[in-house]
């Protein structure tokens, strides 16, 4: 019995020695970490003040080596790191972090500033290490969702949060020999179409991911290219897409049947997408793909969207013209130029379940309408026909 009473004590003692001695450790790297960002000269310029600035990001590695041993989340981390900060005197200004554990030793963190057009940054932390895994624009990189299997760590964020278009990106991650560095990115994959859209993991692994998007953004700013049909700003009407997109090693492939030479809009046109839930923009993308093959004198893959008969039609209102007198070759989707009544007049001959599309040329109010019918094919796909294309003449 003395034994079991003298072995609790020893036991008790040396529970209060150790976690007096983490304590004291802790202790310790605080005030290393208050040292390291009482250092910094103040800046109202982010990127030297932060981003460019190794005592910071060492102090955040600091800190959340701290935090591997507390059971805390992410959101009081956060909390806590900014009192940090105050406490190093950041008097005047604190920069936006948000932090995201993804395992033990293992963080995202997200730095940007809350006013202004400041840039922003995300970064994965890993024991005293730290690396950049993107920069953004205004305010702070949202991360919209990761996923970690094994040695590699996949990441979903909004790049320019403070923008009026949503722009999620995506990079994956691959630890080798202790380090953690990027291993893919979609830069410069011109199908890869995210913007307005959104970008997700298909499986509890990271084999595949679909991606949507829309047409917004693609349009070259300075030079039209003949076959950018209509304008599509903000304001207009858009296309939208979806693809599968699935790992292959250290890298992502979009799934297709094109092969890999295929011109760039049979490829858009492969991803448009025809769901049920982007049925109401279909029928746009089918008259864009339409005067765009028609335009590129591709007669019979016109026809596949219409009927012979509609092409050559489409050909005596010159539609298949890319340039107008003033050199534009761009239409207008903007909707019904001319009268309510007049429009009301033309829709009450529509058959049901029929769409129409009015579109007009910049130099002159000549007004057309594209009137298209669904083809359903099943499994919630339902694709569009045009089924006729005329001029329109308003009642004087």
């Amino acid at each position: 019995m003395r034994k079991a009473i003298a072995f609790c004590i020893i036991a008790v003692f040396l529970t209060v020695f150790h976690a007096k001695s983490v304590r004291a450790m802790e202790s310790q790297r605080e005030k290393k970490i208050i040292t390291l960002l009482s250092e910094v000269k103040y800046s109202d310029d982010l990127i030297n003040t932060v981003h460019n600035n190794e005592n910071v990001l060492k102090a955040i590695g600091l800190y959340l080596q701290i935090m591997d041993r507390k059971n805390m989340s992410d959101d009081e981390m956060t909390v806590q790191l900014v009192h940090l900060f105050t406490e190093a005197g950041w008097s005047e200004w604190v920069p936006v972090m948000r932090i995201r554990s993804v395992k033990d030793t293992l963080y995202l963190v997200s730095i940007g500033y809350a006013f202004g057009t400041q840039s922003s940054s995300l970064y994965v932390f890993y024991d005293s290490s730290y690396k950049k895994i993107a920069t953004g624009e205004n305010g702070l990189i949202d991360v919209i969702d990761y996923k970690l299997a094994g040695n590699e760590l996949g990441v979903i964020f909004n790049r320019v949060p403070g923008s009026t278009a949503f722009e999620p990106d995506f990079a994956l991650l691959r630890e080798e020999k202790g380090k953690w560095n990027i291993c893919w990115t979609p830069e410069r994959q011109r199908t890869w179409i995210d913007i307005d859209g959104e970008i997700k993991f298909l499986k509890d692994n990271l084999s595949l991911i679909q991606v949507k998007g829309s047409s917004f953004g693609l349009q070259s700013a300075t030079k039209q290219n003949k076959d950018e049909v209509f304008l599509e700003t903000h304001p207009f009407e858009h296309r939208f897409f979806v693809a599968i997109w699935e790992k292959k090693d250290c890298a992502y492939v979009r799934r297709t049947t094109l092969p890999p030479d295929a011109p760039f809009y049979d490829k858009l046109w492969e991803m448009t997408d025809f769901s049920e839930s982007r049925s109401f923009y279909a029928p746009y993308a089918t008259v864009f793909e339409f005067l765009r093959r028609l335009r590129d004198v591709e007669d019979k893959a016109a026809a596949d969207l219409s009927s012979d008969k509609i092409v050559e039609e489409a050909k005596n209102l010159d539609l298949s013209n890319a340039y107008d007198s003033k050199g534009d070759i761009i239409f207008y989707d903007a909707g019904f130029i001319y009268p309510e009544k007049e429009q009301e007049r033309i829709l009450q001959k529509l058959t049901p379940g029929s769409r129409a599309i009015f579109f007009h040329k910049n130099d002159r109010p000549d007004q057309f309408i594209a009137v298209l019918e669904p083809v359903p094919t099943g499994s919630g796909i339902i694709h569009w026909r045009v089924v006729e294309i005329q001029k329109i003449v308003p009642n004087p």
